[in-house]
């Protein structure tokens, strides 16, 4: 899957269309798909898109909700960028499903690379994604953000 290079510097309310499948920029601080020409799949992609700095392990930084027969299984196929400088220590995200965390995390490591631990994996059906900052991780204010995107199906 190819990067999506979103603007630097979104409103709420802009939007970006690439691929067939259009992006609205949230008010929380992440895009998210609205549209889509290439079928019936609402939402049709992961995409978090982080160029902020968390307030604190309590902010919710992306939201997805997937209904019934859709499927996401990021860890097998995922597009992965930075957006600038490099964190001083690993930043750590943690990925609650219907409201529970586990050990299923994000990490962006001091090096750039990201690695994703998600054992509960493929998430499936009706339930809700949330993302947040790890509570045992200090947020690096320095560090710029990055993209993480992931293909959702309708199966």
């Amino acid at each position: 899957m190819a990067t999506i290079n979103f603007p630097d510097a979104p409103i709420t309310g802009d939007r970006l269309t690439i691929d067939e499948i259009t992006y609205e920029y949230q008010s929380e601080g992440y895009w998210k798909s609205v549209a889509s020409s290439v079928g019936n799949y609402q939402p049709s992609e992961f995409a978090l898109y982080l160029n902020s700095v968390p307030a604190n392990s309590d902010e919710v930084l992306y939201r997805l909700d997937l209904d019934d027969d859709q499927t996401l299984d990021i860890a097998s196929e995922y597009a992965f960028g930075l957006i600038g400088n490099l964190p001083v220590t690993d930043q750590i995200y943690d990925v609650y499903v219907n409201e529970v965390k586990a050990t299923d995390t994000i990490t962006v490591t001091t090096a750039g690379a990201i690695t994703i631990s998600l054992p509960r994996a493929p998430y499936t059906d009706a339930l809700t994604l949330k993302v947040k900052v790890s509570e045992s991780t200090i947020i690096d204010a320095a560090f710029d953000g990055f993209g993480l995107i992931s293909e959702v199906y309708t199966v």
